[in-house]
């Protein structure tokens, strides 16, 4: 519960902990389990339809999940703004700095001088079992990047990331050279190779 989550980053802040890293579940949100959090950064990746036996419809759940963008206070979002839930939310988002993903390219929202907006897409991806290598367009510039993930929705996930560490100051270049060492968890997407065969399970 919401003491519970108090208690946990009051040690962790203890421990000189500085960035906590939070998945914040619909359920949370509309049971105000993080009341009285702000964020340095807020994110959303998408939208499907794992938790409608809470929810009773999609929109009551896309509310839910809005919520986290409405109703706490943050410096910065990062949306998967080819969603269409994501599209949605793009209305409601206050953050001064919005870092906008796209698996495909963009036109992106009209220029806002009282806020800043960076746009990244791939512009060339190569998959292979040994990961994704590519080329990512932010704000017209071209940076190559390599993963050990596989998948096309990992190629979202690493965005969704970038987009993260970038609101937290760190250069793209930087961000990019550290999830090119991000590893999936045992048993997600992992290969085991024989002698003539690689296998992704």
């Amino acid at each position: 519960g919401l003491f519970e989550l108090y208690r946990l980053l009051a040690e962790l802040r203890s421990q000189d902990v500085e960035t906590v890293v939070m998945e914040v579940s619909s359920h949370a949100l509309e049971q105000n389990r993080i009341a009285g959090l702000d964020f340095a950064v807020v994110a959303f990746t998408n939208l499907s339809r794992d938790h409608l036996d809470y929810h009773p419809s999609m929109h009551h759940y896309f509310e839910a999940k809005a919520r986290l963008f409405s109703h706490y206070p943050s410096v910065s979002a990062v949306v998967n703004a080819a969603d269409e839930f994501g599209q949605q939310l793009l209305a409601r988002i206050q953050g001064a700095h919005l870092f906008l993903v796209s698996t495909t390219e963009m036109s992106g929202p009209a220029p806002q001088p009282e806020r800043r907006i960076t746009c990244c897409h791939p512009l060339q991806l190569d998959y292979a079992v040994t990961g994704i290598q590519g080329i990512l367009n932010i704000n017209g510039e071209q940076h190559a990047f390599q993963s050990p993930l596989m998948g096309a929705f990992n190629v979202q996930n690493l965005m969704i990331a970038l987009g993260c560490l970038y609101s937290l100051s760190h250069s793209i270049a930087e961000s990019l050279a550290a999830l090119s060492e991000v590893t999936a968890p045992p048993g997600r997407m992992e290969c085991f190779y024989s002698k003539a065969l690689a296998v992704s399970v």
